[in-house]
């Protein structure tokens, strides 16, 4: 995704809910604006698989794309 974001540099309306895709430049982490790592990392069992718990935190891992989006 980074190599493709270098040569295109973003793009604009990307489709139904992305109105404009941010540039190489103002790509950075997402943050978890709603808190939703830790609602799903509270219904985690006590001995969790692998998968589960990759994808519970990936809100700490996201990169936000998106300038302007309808979500």
């Amino acid at each position: 995704m980074r190599s493709f974001l270098e040569t295109t540099d973003g793009w604009r309306h990307a489709g139904g809910f992305v109105c404009l895709l941010a540039g190489a430049e103002h790509i950075g982490p997402y943050g978890d604006p709603y808190d939703q790592q830790s609602m799903y990392e509270e219904y985690l069992d006590e001995d969790p698989p692998a998968e589960e718990v990759l994808l519970a935190g990936m809100r700490g891992r996201a990169l936000q794309l998106s300038l302007d989006s309808r979500t």
